[in-house]
C-alpha cells in the first residue's frame, strides 16, 4: 500500500529557519550574560594585582633607601614583600646590627 499524503507536511523551511535563528539569538545573548562579565571580572584583577605589585616595589625600594639612608644601628639586608612585618606569611625581614663597641676592622 503507497504511503499517503496529506496537505499537512510539517513546518515549511522558512519556518524551521526563523526558528533556528531565534535559538541563535538566545544563545548569544546568554553567551554575553555569562561570558562578558567573566572576562570583565578577569581583567580588573589581573589589573588590581599588577597595580598592587607596582605600588608594592615602590613601598620596597623606598624603604630600602631609607634603611641605607639610615646606615649606623640598623641595615635592612633583604626587606618583605609586604609591609606587614616580619611575621607576615612566613616572609622574613633579615636584619644585622652593628654594634657600636664591635668592629671587624680591630
Amino acid at each position: 500500500m503507497p504511503p499517503q499524503f496529506t496537505t499537512d507536511q510539517g513546518p515549511s523551511v522558512a519556518e524551521i529557519a526563523r526558528d533556528v535563528d531565534v535559538l541563535n539569538i538566545i544563545a548569544v545573548v546568554i553567551m554575553f550574560i555569562a561570558v562578558v562579565p567573566l572576562h570583565i571580572w578577569i581583567y580588573i584583577s589581573r589589573h588590581r594585582d599588577t597595580a598592587a605589585r607596582k605600588l608594592q616595589a615602590q613601598v620596597q625600594k623606598e624603604r630600602q633607601k631609607e634603611a641605607q639612608q639610615e646606615g649606623g644601628a640598623w641595615e635592612i639586608m633583604k626587606v618583605a614583600r609586604s609591609e606587614a612585618g616580619i611575621f607576615d606569611g612566613g616572609q622574613w625581614i633579615w636584619i644585622t646590627l652593628e654594634l657600636p663597641w664591635y668592629r671587624e676592622d680591630g
